[in-house]
């Protein structure tokens, strides 16, 4: 019996012309999260503790540093400045490489640059001369900061890339959080090492190469990206790297972050690098300063990680921010009463608050700016966050030297720094977010924005 000829499959329906001009992005058959997301994760963890390690080594024993390298103050907060001014040049630079050549990449010039600034510091430790140890002090920082931002900026893209949608702020604010982490451990041991002998330093660097060489050594194993997807919305191509530059420069909501991620990264910038300064013309002491570090950091990790995980389920970014600014407004205040003899305790309330409102702040501001920006890449607005928060910081660490007194003390610094933090909370009412990411991934759908010039890559379709 012959067979029946064989009939072609039927054309599908001919697309609407309204149809054929949206383009969608087509979904893979499921989404997977690989346990490798830890490493990579870890990895800037540990990048950005070592990095923040040797940027914080100075800020709460300057009178010794003072002595060790035979300078003043100023010249000790600068070993700490170069990291502000260095990030402005370098971040555009980091973030391209981000983008454009990936983790990998971004994860080996970060840690090993950073290995690189210690060893200089350690070596010139041993030198004669002041000036020599300071010169070779500057170097080993300068190091460090060219680092920075390839570290630095990274949470928002292995986030992205690695991590599913209701684990992002959690897994960004960890990594995040590995900054503060190093600041702690310096800023409580460094009293400890120095002690009432100057000469320690040598063993201060010596201790801060080894940590720095071992949290180095997770970035030989960093893959840019897994072989599944994690979400909807990392498999979306996006905006080359001078689109998505101009992208932010027209977005309302974005320019907003901008101004208050910058106004508060540089008050606790500019306070874990004065916190000696601010205290000491008070009769508190080198471990005192250095207690009030660990206070804001300790308390600060706890408040993001509790918050970031919250976060993750109720998705509630905008008005969280907001709140966090006012702690923090708050913070300076009471730390401002504390600045003044026996008032320890009002010192360590407003440190805490610093640290309730400040540490939450920069990973929540870090993924509000990815679902407002997308699919602009996120290390491109990652990045100029970052650059705000050091280009203010630059700022307000000079207007603070600006205003020290005629005994060094840093009274009216602090309330220039009260009136620039009301500032930033007045600023941050005026945000609105609107979570363009976490629809895209909820309903797995995504249109480009009118005129975008970004590449939708369609899943290929089965062969015949």
């Amino acid at each position: 019996m012959p067979k029946a000829p064989q009939q072609d499959a039927a054309e599908p329906p001919a697309a609407t012309a309204a149809e054929a001009a949206t383009p969608k992005h087509t979904p893979p058959a499921k989404h997977t999260l690989y346990a490798a997301r830890f490493v990579v994760a870890g990895c800037f963890v540990l990048g950005n503790a070592a990095n923040s390690l040797l940027w914080s080594s100075f800020s709460s024993v300057t009178p010794s540093a003072r002595t060790f390298y035979n300078t003043n103050s100023f010249a000790i907060n600068a070993l700490s400045l170069v990291f502000l001014v260095l990030y402005l040049p370098v971040s555009p630079l980091s973030s391209w490489v981000l983008d454009t050549k990936g983790l990998r990449a971004s994860a080996l010039i970060g840690c090993l640059l950073t290995v690189a600034g210690a060893g200089v510091r350690w070596a010139g430790a041993y030198a004669g001369s002041p000036v020599t140890r300071y010169a070779a002090a500057m170097v080993g920082q300068a190091l460090a900061s060219i680092a920075q931002p390839f570290v630095l900026n990274a949470p928002s893209r292995v986030t992205a890339d690695w991590f599913g949608e209701r684990e992002r702020t959690l897994a960004n604010t960890a990594i995040s959080l590995g900054s503060p982490v190093g600041s702690a451990a310096v800023l409580l041991l460094g009293p400890a090492i120095i002690g009432d002998d100057p000469n320690n330093f040598k063993t201060l660097h010596m201790i801060c190469f080894f940590v720095c060489l071992v949290c180095a050594l997770p970035c030989f194993f960093v893959r840019d990206r897994p072989p599944t997807p994690p979400s909807f919305s990392s498999q979306i191509e996006s905006e080359p790297f001078m689109v998505g530059v101009k992208g932010l420069a027209k977005s309302k909501q974005y320019i907003i972050l901008w101004i208050v991620f910058g106004v508060f990264i540089a008050i606790f910038n500019t306070y874990l690098t004065l916190i000696s300064d601010y205290v000491s013309p008070y009769g508190y002491t080198q471990d005192q300063s250095g207690n009030l570090g660990v206070i804001t950091i300790a308390v600060g990790i706890v408040a993001a990680g509790l918050i970031g995980a919250i976060l993750d389920r109720t998705k509630a970014h905008e008005i969280t921010l907001k709140i966090a600014c006012l702690f923090c407004v708050v913070g300076v205040v009471l730390f401002l009463i504390g600045m003044a003899p026996n008032q320890y305790i009002f010192l360590c309330i407003g440190a805490a608050l610093l640290g309730i409102g400040g540490f939450p702040t920069l990973p929540i501001v870090l993924e509000v700016a990815v679902e407002v920006t997308f699919p602009i890449a996120p290390g491109t607005s990652a990045g100029f966050l970052m650059w705000s928060g050091q280009g203010w910081g630059i700022l307000l660490l000079l207007i603070s030297n600006a205003l020290r007194g005629s005994d060094g003390n840093l009274y009216y610094a602090m309330v220039f720094t009260i009136a620039f933090a009301c500032f930033g909370a007045v600023v941050s009412f005026f945000f609105r977010n609107t979570m363009k990411r976490t629809l895209a991934d909820r309903q797995e759908s995504f249109t480009p924005p009118h005129g975008s010039e970004m590449d939708i890559q369609l899943e290929p379709t089965a062969a015949a």
